[in-house]
């Protein structure tokens, strides 16, 4: 599951993506991912302790393209204002979630 948050308001606009899980290809041939869009995704990790939520607690271990993080949220990547690069990299994700999606249907 994936959430866009989209809010307008008098300071502007502004959006936030959270991510519970990445693209079956991208979970099971890493080797094949950029080095920019992994060093991307690892910046956006979303430690249990600064979300606040209380749901996941003590958070979860995951092993993201060769790293592993412990600790994190459920959501466990949370961009917040995607530049234009950071943006890029979530439409591939997003076009990779949609063609699971397709396929399990």
């Amino acid at each position: 599951m994936f959430t866009i948050n989209i809010e307008n308001n008098d300071n502007g606009a502004s959006f936030d993506i959270f991510v519970n899980f990445l693209p079956t290809a991208w979970e099971n041939n890493c080797a094949s991912i950029h080095e920019h869009t992994k060093k991307i995704l690892w910046a956006n990790v979303r430690p249990c302790e600064i979300t606040g939520c209380g749901d996941c607690s003590p958070g979860i271990s995951k092993m993201l393209f060769g790293k592993e993080f412990s600790n994190l949220c459920k959501c466990f990547l949370g961009i917040y204002d995607p530049d234009a690069e950071t943006f890029a990299c979530m439409k591939k994700m997003f076009d990779g979630i949609k063609s699971d999606i397709l396929i399990n249907v």
